[in-house]
C-alpha cells in the first residue's frame, strides 16, 4: 500500500509530503508500539508482583496509576502519531481536485481537524470578491507554511479540503 502512495507522489510536482514523511511517520508509529508494548508487560508485571504478596490496597492503588499513566501515554503520544499515519494514508487514496484562485485568507492560528492541527487557508475562486466564490482548504502545521501573500494566485491540488499539493502561480 506504502508503494502506491508513494508511487502517485511522483505524479504531484507540486506536493506537499514526500516519500520520507510516510517513512518518518512509519518509523514513530512502529516505535510507539513497542513503547506501548514495554510499558504493558511492566505493568503487567507490576500487578502480578502485587498481587502474588496478597497486597489488595497495593493492587488497587498501582493498577489505578498506571491505568491513569497508560491513558495518559495514550493520548498524548500514540494517539497523535495513529491519526497522523491515518491521514496520510487517507489523503492519498482517493480522489483529488485541482483549484486555483486568490489567497483570501491565510490563518495564523491552528484549528484542530480530525485529530490533526491544521491552518485554515480561503481561496477566491471567482473573478471578483464575491464570498460565494470562496473555499476553504486546510494546511498541515506541522509542515513548513508556503511563501505566499494575500492577494497572490496558488494553484492547490486537495482531498476533500485537504491540501496535498500547493504552487504559486503569481
Amino acid at each position: 500500500m506504502n508503494a502506491d502512495i508513494i508511487s502517485r507522489l511522483g505524479d504531484m510536482p507540486d506536493a506537499v509530503y514526500e516519500e520520507s514523511d510516510f517513512g518518518l511517520i512509519g518509523n514513530k508509529w512502529k516505535k510507539s508500539l513497542i513503547y506501548a508494548g514495554c510499558y504493558l508487560a511492566f505493568t503487567v508485571a507490576v500487578l502480578a508482583y502485587t498481587m502474588l504478596i496478597r497486597n489488595k490496597v497495593m493492587t488497587i492503588a498501582t493498577g489505578a496509576l498506571l491505568g491513569c499513566i497508560a491513558i495518559l501515554l495514550w493520548g498524548m503520544k500514540i494517539s497523535p502519531i495513529r491519526l497522523m499515519r491515518r491521514y496520510l494514508y487517507e489523503i492519498h487514496s482517493g480522489l483529488t481536485k485541482h483549484t486555483s484562485g486568490r489567497v483570501v485568507f491565510f490563518s495564523e492560528d491552528i484549528t484542530p481537524r480530525e485529530g490533526i492541527e491544521c491552518f485554515q487557508v480561503i481561496l477566491n475562486v471567482g473573478e471578483k470578491d464575491d464570498p460565494k466564490d470562496e473555499r476553504l482548504f486546510y494546511w498541515n502545521a506541522s509542515m513548513k507554511r508556503p511563501q505566499c501573500e494575500k492577494g497572490g494566485v496558488v494553484s492547490i491540488t486537495s482531498h476533500g479540503n485537504d491540501i496535498i499539493g500547493f504552487a504559486v502561480v503569481l
